[in-house]
């Protein structure tokens, strides 16, 4: 299975979302491959100037999602509703293969607070692909 994290700029919310869901993945032996990408980018900042700015543990290159990324990907998790939106408008990528995790941009204040509400919010999700793995059955529920 295929995974994306799409956040507003992939800069906080997606890769911590990605990171944190590889570790719960590799703990229950899931076959997946995660990736991260944004709406768009973030000014043109290099990754320095974005660690700087952000103070946070930038360890990749900001990348913007593409019809090819969407396209390859089984389920994709957007951290706002309007994300969703954005991503069947423009990549015709079908609801069901779209989980809104229902975390914003405040809630990336204290870096070890979204870990929380991230790790929270997705181990019902492993849980489910876990159960489901052998079915090859993945529900938006």
């Amino acid at each position: 299975m295929i995974v994306l994290f799409v956040c507003l700029g992939n800069i906080e919310r997606s890769p911590k979302g990605a990171k944190i869901f590889k570790k719960l993945a590799l703990e229950k032996k899931l076959d997946v491959e995660v990736s991260s990408a944004g709406l768009e980018l973030y000014k043109d900042l290099s990754p320095q100037e974005l660690k700087e700015e952000f103070s946070n543990d930038l360890d990749h290159t900001p990348k913007i999602i593409t019809q090819e990324l969407a396209d390859k990907t089984d389920i994709i998790f957007v951290m706002e509703n309007y994300m969703k939106e954005k991503i069947i408008e423009n990549f015709k990528k079908p609801e069901d293969k779209i989980i809104t995790l229902n975390v914003f941009q405040h809630d990336c204040t204290d870096i070890s607070n979204l870990y929380k509400i991230l790790e929270e919010k997705l181990k019902p999700y492993i849980k489910q692909f876990s159960e489901n793995s052998l079915k090859g059955d993945v529900r938006n529920d």
